[in-house]
This record gives structure tokens, C-alpha cells and sequence, in this order.
């Protein structure tokens, strides 16, 4: 109830902007026929390029806290919609609006400039390991719109694990208490037996689509390649996002799929799985592993937040996990789980 009560603003927003779209749709059809069509454009491009930007900024900038500057896209986006929909020989206002196309642009160039620079500050300042939940905190410190911030750290973290992170090791486990978690069961294999039929498939897919329409063609081929850096990038994260056991916390990845930080104080048991795990679909369970069944499951006293992709959220009350070395894992978990209480008393 609580997930569905933050998002009522942006289900409004798209429920209002579907609504008024179809409106506009139907309307622009009939502006030739009106008695006075001039009149009847203006009030429908006002709705469009004036109105949606208005209820964009009640209910995302107002009531989610989106930055103000957000504005600015959604009334180009609004501007360049109504030049398809109002009919060219009525575009009077619209062509008076286009002239605050440019200082509208300038204004959003100026201040993605301004946060990009600030979010790099940010990113050097984080000490977290993570290149993910580094971004993830510099960008919420400059942004402070947590949808948008899941948005742009998804997409961005997305293409440097596929295409810039080949250079990069996974973490030190000198340095940092880390367990793989694709070793054992093949994951590698597994997935560059996949990105290989990937490949073929968008090849031949574009070939037969290309005979018939090419415009198609490109559209099958560019959502083919999205899918095959998409997962070439979860598999490099698996590689360099390994599970983790710090001073006062487990920390659970999955790839670019799943980050969960379970402090010790929300550990109610660790348990091996001897026969069958829990349901996927059990309520409060997340099953953080990438292929098989888990290796231990992991009860909490306290519920937590999942971090997914997208800004997705899940609240988890039982976690289950696999690593590649279980001897060592548990030898780590409660070591530091009982330095942790130890400082406690």
C-alpha cells in the first residue's frame, strides 16, 4: 500500500496525460470543421504545451519533489507533440511558443552541465566501493529525486559495466571481505552461449524483416542489440559486484538485478538449505542468485529494501543466497557478526 501511495502522483500524471493525449487526437481531427478552427487550435495547443507541463509540475515537482528544472523538457517535449497534432495551417500560437524553444534549451543545458560536473565531484568524494551505489549517492546529493536518480544510474551503470569496464578487477579480497557467486554453476558458459544465439538471432531477424520493411527491420535490430548489452553488462556486474561482508553489514548483489544491505542488527538466522528453498513468490522473499537454488536462506527480525533496477523496490523479510566459497563465507559472517555484537555490549 505504502509503494502504491508514492506512486499515485506519477499513475496520475500518466493517467492525465493519456487522457488529455486521446482528447487532442480526436479534437484536432474535427478543427476543420469548426466554425471558428483558429480559435479551437489555440485552445488545444494550449492544453498541450501549456496544461501538461502545469500538471507535471503539481504533481512530480510539487508533490514528488522532482527537480524544478524538469520542467523545461516536458514543455519542449509538449511543444514538439502539438506540431504533430495541431494542423499546420492552424499553428498561429503554436509558432509564437517555439520562440522560447531556445532559452528553454539553453537554461536545461546549462544546468545538466552544472550537475554533471557536481556529480562528478560527488562521485570522487564517495568512498564506496561500488560503482553503482557510488553513482547512485552522487546523483541523489545533486538530483534529490530519487525516480529519476534509479533511472539515470540504471541506464548509465548499464553501459560501463558492458562497454568501459573491461579494464576494471573485481574487489580485493585483501582489501574487502567479498564471495563470488557465478563460479561454481557455470554462469559464464551459460551466458556467453546466449549472447552468441543473441547475435545470430538479431542478424537473420533483421535480414527477413529488411525484405519486408526496413524502417522495422531497424527497429527489431536496435532492441536486439539494447538486450545483448544489456546482458553483457549484468554479466560483467556479476563479475565485479561480488556479495559482500562489512564491519556492521551483509551486502547482497546480483549482478546489476538486486543490492540489499542487511544490517547485522536485522539478522534473525542464517540457515543452510538442506531441502527444498522457499517459493519464489513466497511473500517478503528474494531470491538473490543467479541460477540452481540458494545455499542459505537468511530470516530477518525487521524488514528491508531491496534495490532493484528502474527504481524498483521490493520489502524483503527472507533472503536467499549462494557464493562460491560457503566454508569461507560463514567463517567471515560470523566472525564479523560477533565483533559486531561485541561492540554492542
Amino acid at each position: 500500500m505504502t509503494t502504491l501511495k508514492q506512486h499515485l502522483p506519477l499513475l496520475g500524471f500518466g493517467l492525465a496525460l493519456t487522457v488529455i493525449y486521446l482528447a487532442a487526437v480526436f479534437i484536432a481531427a474535427e478543427v476543420p470543421r469548426f466554425e471558428q478552427p483558429d480559435l479551437l487550435a489555440a485552445a488545444l495547443t494550449l492544453d498541450l504545451t501549456v496544461l501538461v507541463p502545469l500538471l507535471y509540475y503539481g504533481l512530480m515537482v510539487r508533490r514528488k519533489g522532482w527537480p524544478l528544472i524538469s520542467v523545461a523538457p516536458v514543455f519542449l517535449l509538449s511543444l514538439a507533440a502539438a506540431s504533430f497534432i495541431v494542423p499546420a495551417q492552424h499553428q498561429g500560437l503554436l509558432d509564437i511558443l517555439k520562440y522560447l524553444v531556445a532559452p528553454a534549451e539553453l537554461l536545461l543545458l546549462g544546468y545538466l552541465g552544472l550537475t554533471v560536473v557536481r556529480a562528478a565531484q560527488r562521485f570522487q568524494d564517495h568512498t564506496a566501493n561500488d560503482v553503482i551505489e557510488r553513482l547512485r549517492e552522487s546523483l541523489y546529493d545533486v538530483l534529490k529525486a530519487r525516480l529519476a536518480v534509479d533511472l539515470i544510474t540504471s541506464e548509465i551503470g548499464l553501459f560501463y559495466y558492458a562497454l568501459f569496464s573491461w579494464r576494471a578487477r573485481p574487489l580485493d579480497p585483501a582489501k574487502q571481505i567479498a564471495f563470488s557467486y557465478h563460479k561454481k554453476i557455470g554462469y559464464g558458459p551459460v551466458v556467453a552461449g546466449i549472447l552468441v544465439a543473441m547475435l545470430i538471432e538479431v542478424i537473420a531477424v533483421h535480414a527477413l524483416l529488411w525484405m519486408w520493411n526496413p524502417a522495422l527491420a531497424w527497429v527489431a535490430t536496435a532492441l536486439g542489440v539494447y538486450g545483448f548489452v544489456w546482458l553483457l553488462g549484468d554479466w560483467r556486474a556479476v563479475q565485479l559486484r561480488p556479495i559482500s561482508v562489512e564491519k556492521d553489514a551483509l551486502v547482497v548483489r546480483i549482478g546489476l538485478r538486486w543490492t540489499a544491505r542487511v544490517p547485522f542488527a536485522a539478522i534473525a538466522s542464517v540457515r543452510p538449505v538442506e531441502g527444498k528453498p522457499p517459493a519464489r513468490k513466497t511473500p517478503g522473499y528474494l531470491e538473490a542468485i543467479l541460477l540452481g537454488k540458494p545455499h542459505y536462506v537468511i530470516a530477518l527480525n525487521e524488514p528491508i529494501v531491496a534495490q532493484g533496477l528502474y527504481g524498483m523496490r521490493k520489502t524483503i523479510t527472507t533472503l536467499g543466497l549462494a557464493v562460491d566459497d560457503a566454508e569461507a563465507f560463514e567463517t567471515a559472517l560470523k566472525h564479523h557478526f560477533d565483533a559486531w555484537k561485541s561492540r554492542l555490549s
